[in-house]
């Protein structure tokens, strides 16, 4: 018997869908949509009683919606959907060279973005074979050759502090660039925004983030939490993720991130989760150049400069930190903590003189006083 959760997630889902069909045009294709949420309540009203009376509303005013007669773009039956459906940004005609151009600039734009991130040079590299293939599948459909199903939804593994997130937030805009999402914004949440602490509830709880991510992307942090030890509904959020990640494939890309091992265990613990993740892409920790270069910008965007001496000092600093690094690492947190924490140590050497006539340079040069590394 189908669960009380599955099948309100499929009512919400056949009616998003049959919403979208007739923004654009397609009555045919609403209706038919229309027509299983009907099927789909019924179930649940003859199934479980006890949530009957929300859904008689629900089926009462939906039984009666009536569909525009907007023109109709083509009469497709829910058999023969496929890729075709357009977004605002999406190019299929070829001979369309103002809207084509638009998509290669805002691509472009989130190219120079990822270009721009210091360091990364194996993820960027990864990015733009993950992105090669998505466009080699769409330009094929463009000029209706088979559709070659593909999911390109993403694994990130590495440390903290590697730019992941960061990443994520550019590959959405990549994806609304390159028409595989409609809207391209970037939802981030952990496990624990998944998961509920009653029975029953973590599926609800899981769909209402899904809800608010279809259109874009959905990240989620330190996703191997869901199924660790004491995790008792975590399988109840991978379930429903993966239920939706099958029913929204048009328009919705997911992104799981962690630490190397613990998700390769997480992807690899689900027949489900090994079958939509296809694309692993590693995060590898910032070298002392880098961890030195992203001090450096740090103090660009505060206005801030860092004298002769104190380049050296901190130059060494890192060079220690990172050939001595832990497990626990932070990457671009841990120069974050020691960028606020310098800055610290600048203010209580300044001290009184912060009352006084202090100038320019007092308060945008750092010294090798303010570089404390014991």
């Amino acid at each position: 018997m189908e669960s009380f959760e599955y099948l309100e997630i499929s009512i919400e889902n056949m009616l998003t869908k049959s919403e979208n069909a007739l923004q654009k045009g397609n009555v045919s294709l609403a209706k038919q949509f229309n027509d299983l949420a009907i099927k789909q309540i019924k179930k649940i009203i003859e199934i479980y009683p006890n949530n009957s009376s929300e859904y008689k509303n629900k089926l009462n005013e939906i039984q009666n919606k009536e569909f525009k007669n907007v023109p109709q773009l083509k009469n497709e039956t829910i058999n023969n959907i496929d890729n075709r459906e357009q977004s605002p940004n999406k190019t299929y005609n070829n001979d369309d060279k103002n809207n084509q151009e638009i998509n290669i600039s805002s691509l472009q734009e989130s190219l120079n973005k990822l270009d721009s991130l210091i360091g990364l040079n194996a993820v960027k590299k990864q990015v733009k074979s993950w992105i090669n293939t998505v466009n080699f599948s769409r330009r094929r459909e463009d000029i209706n050759l088979k559709k070659i199903s593909k999911s390109y939804h993403l694994v990130f593994s590495g440390n903290p502090g590697t730019g992941k997130t960061t990443v994520a937030r550019i590959i959405a805009d990549i994806c609304k660039s390159l028409g595989i999402v409609s809207k391209g914004h970037l939802i981030e949440v952990s496990a624990e925004d998944l998961v509920a602490e009653y029975v029953g509830q973590t599926a609800i709880k899981t769909k209402k983030v899904i809800d608010s991510a279809l259109g874009g992307v959905l990240f989620i942090d330190e996703a191997y939490s869901l199924n660790s030890k004491g995790n008792t509904f975590g399988e109840d959020a991978i379930n429903t993720l993966l239920r939706a990640m099958e029913n929204n494939r048009e328009d919705f890309i997911v992104i799981v991130a962690g630490y190397k091992d613990e998700m390769k265990n997480f992807i690899s613990s689900n027949p489900g989760l090994n079958s939509r993740f296809q694309y692993f892409i590693e995060f590898e920790d910032y070298n002392a150049e880098e961890l030195y270069k992203i001090f450096e910008k740090m103090c660009s965007d505060a206005d801030m400069k860092i004298e002769l001496k104190a380049q050296e000092k901190l130059k060494n600093y890192f060079i220690n930190l990172f050939a001595n690094r832990s497990e626990t690492f932070g990457n671009g947190r841990d120069v974050r903590k020691f960028f606020e924490k310098t800055l610290e140590n600048m203010a209580n050497r300044l001290g009184e003189k912060l009352y006084s006539n202090v100038n320019k340079d007092e308060l945008s040069i750092i010294t090798c006083d303010d570089i404390i590394t014991s």
